[in-house]
């Protein structure tokens, strides 16, 4: 599946979101920040992966922050 006009397939984008995010969120760590993943019409559009990517950097300063507009464009229960 291809995300954008970018050739990157799924797989790659994700993998390159878990490594730019663990990087941030290893100095944002040190300055005590805590970051959010929203869910947005793109990778972390549907729950599972919204559920799934704070928990890829095994990180206690990440959290998700959820769009309930997400899970209807996805056809998910957003209850």
């Amino acid at each position: 599946m291809k995300l954008s006009f970018f050739s990157v397939s799924y797989a790659g984008d994700w993998g390159q979101v878990c490594l730019d995010g663990s990087a941030f969120l290893a100095k944002a760590a040190d300055r005590l920040v805590t970051a959010a993943v929203q869910s947005h019409r793109d990778l972390g559009v549907r729950a599972a992966a919204l559920l799934e990517l704070p928990s890829e950097g095994d990180r206690p300063n990440c959290n998700a922050v959820f769009d309930a507009w997400s899970a209807a464009l996805c056809g998910e229960d957003a209850l």
